[in-house]
């Protein structure tokens, strides 16, 4: 089992949150899940930029607060609710990330990202295949019915689509 997924970067963030809180180096993984395109920006050149300019020293702020709260919701997820539960919920967060319902991932990642053994992800994903709320293949899982997922999810973080 790896270490749990606390956090989930699409688009519409970045990482490197500890730069724009002024404390330094970031001490936390950053794994690539999927593929897609990324912007990379040396950390000084970031910090500058936030000097210089006060409106994106303000949004990385508030992306900050935004993914603390992600953190924290992810860490009461993880104590408080079923693995069927938090796998709907996580396929719903990749696939907004996504913007896709085919998400190219292997059973091992997903345990890996949700601190579990591989084969109990196996057993939920063949539960929530059983609903014909998504369709696996060969290191990808499409996503039939994101409302059935929805339904199956708990509440934390939950995408709306």
């Amino acid at each position: 089992m790896g270490t749990p997924e606390v956090g989930a970067v699409g688009r519409e963030g970045f990482f490197g949150l500890p730069l724009a809180l002024n404390a330094g180096v970031s001490p936390y993984q950053v794994i690539v899940e999927m593929r897609g395109n990324a912007h990379r920006v040396r950390a000084e050149a970031f910090i500058r930029e936030c000097h210089r300019c006060e409106d994106l020293h303000e949004a990385a702020l508030t992306y900050a607060g935004h993914v603390l709260q992600q953190a924290v919701q992810a860490a009461v997820c993880h104590a408080f609710h079923s693995l069927t539960q938090r796998i709907c919920r996580w396929l719903l967060v990749s696939r907004a990330c996504a913007h896709s319902n085919t998400i190219e991932m292997t059973q091992e990642f997903v345990a890996q990202m949700l601190g579990v053994s591989r084969p109990k992800v196996s057993q939920a994903l063949v539960t929530l295949e059983a609903r014909r709320w998504i369709h696996q293949g060969h290191g990808r899982i499409h996503i039939v019915d994101p409302k059935g997922l929805q339904q199956g999810s708990c509440t934390c973080s939950r995408p709306e689509f």
